[in-house]
């Protein structure tokens, strides 16, 4: 096995690619759950949810928006029960996509072991998709490893990401595959980890020496792509609400044809969901004060979003990965300061003086801090980029870029007011050098006060 990362295609390497054609490193990388394969699935069919043009125009230009719609949190997705028998009980962190269990049920994966047999992954990747609106997904190919080469080139080739699968005579694996080298190594995702990963296509995946006798590959191509889609920037998750009064939802729409927002909550980390009311939208931006709940006091919540034309079409879904927090929106101002001394001099005074002052403490309301990473433009960065986001009150921003072995390898600090802000980063270290190529991890971090929110997102330098 080997291992290593790169900003563009180089040295024999070809990637899956943007619509316009250019380099692409838009695999969402999902961690293991409920099974690999699954697991490996959900990172191909977000690669359709998510992938756009690289420079201008949305960031998600492709709609599919109703293949990833929600995240649950590790209580909720380990009740979830499997076809055959048993709840699933892996270790992934809170805000799971609620994709992988949903192709967890599809492929009847183990609940135990998390195993599917190779039989069921296309089926269950038709199944699901199908369920969301969609058909005609999948194709499959199965056999020796030098008869699957020659088709894993072909499907990088032609820009579709793909679940590999391979098994030795002891054990089986699925990844997700979105990369090949001419000397024979398919670049990957593992379910494991968020590094790309280069595996010989001869040997079980990961264990280098130990033949693979049977390997499969299961595509997904979209026969009707849509260009309509919402994604849900605000709440993220973290923040306080309070039950009886409103709380600010933010989104991004893609396409006109929608119109409609539906809105849904759940109180049990994306268990169940309850219908919550409408909302205008038009592409762009939007915002919408919703009534929350007064029984929602005391509760964990999620909120979804769903994106329709009228009450005909259902395009796209979009939710929060963490729960917010609501609190009761009643407050008391206590003690009320209520003085009424009386002045009595040893000489003798006609008047008799009455001071009877009361105090009224008037609360300010200070909005929680939050932090809204809306995206790095452009992305892949070549000179530069510009890095924006949304804060909802002045704070000290902080913006780290980050290699994948933890190295930081630059900074950028600005006192930002509330709203929309920038930061521009010219992909200069000290003494006027350039970041090499690569892939980075950006850390932004804003600080007010007590309060701290912190967002992340992958940068590709090239």
């Amino acid at each position: 096995m080997s291992l290593f990362l790169t900003g563009a295609a180089f040295c024999g390497e070809h990637f899956v690619r943007y619509q316009d054609g250019s380099e692409n490193f838009l695999m969402p990388c999902n961690l293991w759950y409920a099974g690999c394969a699954p697991t490996a699935a959900s990172m191909v069919l977000g690669y359709w949810d998510n992938y756009g043009q690289a420079d201008g125009g949305y960031l998600k230009q492709t709609g599919w928006g109703r293949l990833k719609g929600y995240f649950m949190d590790r209580t909720a997705a380990r009740l979830k029960e499997a076809p055959s028998g048993g709840t699933y009980t892996g270790g992934a962190a809170d805000g799971i996509d609620g994709l992988i269990y949903d192709l967890a049920r599809h492929m009847d994966t183990d609940a135990e072991e998390g195993s599917t047999l190779y039989a069921n992954i296309g089926p269950g990747i038709r199944a699901c998709a199908a369920e969301k609106g969609y058909a005609g997904l999948n194709s499959r190919a199965y056999g020796l490893p030098f008869f699957i080469w020659e088709r894993i080139k072909a499907e990088i080739d032609n820009n579709r990401p793909f679940v590999w699968s391979t098994s030795s005579l002891t054990s089986g694996h699925s990844v997700a595959a979105w990369g090949y080298t001419d000397d024979g190594y398919v670049i990957v995702y593992n379910t494991w980890d968020e590094m790309r990963h280069d595996f010989n296509y001869n040997y079980y995946i990961g264990i280098s020496g130990i033949p693979a006798v049977a390997m499969q590959v299961d595509t997904v191509e979209p026969p009707f792509p849509e260009n309509q889609d919402v994604e849900l920037t605000s709440p993220q998750g973290g923040e306080t609400w309070h039950s009886g009064s409103f709380g600010l939802l933010r989104w991004t729409q893609y396409g006109g044809m929608i119109n409609k927002i539906r809105i849904y909550f759940s109180r049990d980390g994306g268990f169940s969901w309850n219908y919550g009311g409408n909302a205008t939208s038009a592409q762009g931006e939007n915002t919408y004060m919703w009534p929350v709940p007064v029984t929602l006091t005391g509760d964990r919540v999620k909120i979804r979003i769903e994106g329709w034309l009228n009450d005909i079409a259902h395009y796209a879904s979009s939710g929060t990965r963490r729960n917010i927090y609501c609190v009761n929106a009643t407050a008391t101002i206590s003690p009320t300061f209520s003085a009424t001394p009386t002045i009595t001099p040893t000489h003798t005074i006609t008047k008799t003086h009455t001071i009877s002052p009361t105090a009224t403490v008037t609360p300010v309301n200070t909005p929680s801090l939050e932090l809204v990473l809306r995206g790095i433009y452009p992305n892949p960065v070549r000179k530069g980029c510009e890095i924006v986001f949304y804060l909802s009150r002045k704070a000290d921003v902080k913006a780290c870029f980050y290699s994948v072995d933890g190295s930081r390898v630059a900074v950028i600090r600005k006192t930002a007011e509330a709203g929309e802000q920038r930061l521009v980063w010219k992909r200069e270290i000290s003494g006027g050098n350039m970041v090499p190529p690569g892939v980075y991890i950006c850390v932004v971090e804003a600080v007010a006060y007590a309060d701290k929110a912190i967002a992340r997102l992958k940068a590709v330098v090239y």
